[in-house]
């Protein structure tokens, strides 16, 4: 048998943890949130220049080599006026360039370069589309030791972070993960395949739980990959990821998936910049979320529906 995360826990809440354990092979995690680290790593074809700056739709690349380049998704348009006038819209960035490219839409890329006895030209400037792309590979950076902060604000005035708009006077409370990432590194011994932005991905695992995906990007579907523009803050990428672990029946890895409801969370006052009190991922996915006598709108950047549909899509 082989079943979802959310299906797990509607199995173990009916009939307990013992009898879900001796029916269950697998189980599939999924999860669509914004990522910190992730970058693209790309080759255009046909480029007869010998590089020393380049920028694709204004967003400045890295030069690895002649034809290779890497793009960051946080990184910024260069005509961005960041937070010169708070709270700054963000429109474009490294997020957005990658959306923009597996949607295969013309992009400006401009390459600035030198004369040499191989290469004759100063610049090249050409509209490109995913069909220029010699091969692309995107690439995840996860770390185990996130830090998890759901932030709340006591202030007269919204603040803006990497969780969102958090709105005044105790109205919402933000976050950023369901834990499902820190989950699949803690059962790294377990899994069986990893789902990335569409594609199946290869994955490498540190000795200190770090984990590294990269997957196809040419493969990728834009169905799980998004550009967000958080306000006041920055651009980030939402990609979607998934994992099959072998359970094989055994009741302790399917305790431990199950517990990740009850993983713990910070809640900061971004205002006062202190913690208030902790809490779980059960009490964030709830509507509202209490603290002292303040009822708050729960708010997050991690889409519930998207996870289980990409937790859906990996048993395939």
């Amino acid at each position: 048998m082989i079943v979802t995360n959310h299906q797990l826990l509607n199995m173990v809440n009916k009939d307990g943890l013992k009898k879900t354990a001796a029916k269950v092979d697998k189980v599939s995690l999924g999860v669509f949130e914004p990522l910190d680290h992730i970058y693209l790593r790309f080759a255009v074809k046909d480029l007869d220049v010998k590089p020393f700056s380049a920028k694709l739709q204004n967003v400045p690349l890295h030069i690895e080599n002649n034809d290779h380049f890497l793009v960051g998704s946080q990184t910024l348009a260069q005509d961005d006026p960041m937070n010169s006038h708070f709270p700054g819209e963000f429109t474009y960035g490294g997020a957005f360039l990658i959306e923009d490219l597996i949607n295969k839409k013309h992009l400006d890329l401009r390459v600035n370069g030198y004369i040499n006895d191989v290469f004759e030209k100063h610049e090249i400037r050409k509209n490109i589309t995913m069909k220029d792309i010699s091969e692309a590979e995107l690439i995840a950076d996860i770390y185990p030791y996130q830090g998890f902060k759901a932030y709340v604000n006591s202030s007269e005035h919204f603040k803006f972070t990497e969780n969102g708009m958090v709105k005044n006077n105790f109205s919402t409370i933000n976050f950023r993960s369901s834990g499902i990432l820190q989950l699949i590194i803690e059962l790294r011994k377990n899994i069986d395949k990893i789902f990335f932005g569409g594609t199946n991905a290869e994955y490498i695992f540190s000795n200190n739980g770090h984990l590294k995906i990269t997957g196809n990007f040419l493969k990728m579907d834009t169905l799980y990959i998004s550009g967000l523009s958080l306000k006041g803050f920055g651009v980030y990428l939402a990609v979607g990821i998934g994992a099959l672990i072998n359970v094989n029946k055994k009741q302790d890895i399917i305790e431990k998936i199950v517990d990740n409801e009850n993983r713990c969370f910070n809640v900061f006052d971004i205002a006062a910049k202190k913690e208030l009190e902790k809490t779980t991922f059960k009490d964030l996915k709830k509507p509202i979320f209490t603290y002292k006598k303040n009822k708050m709108k729960t708010a997050s950047l991690t889409s519930l529906y998207l996870s289980e549909k990409i937790a859906e899509k990996i048993q395939k």
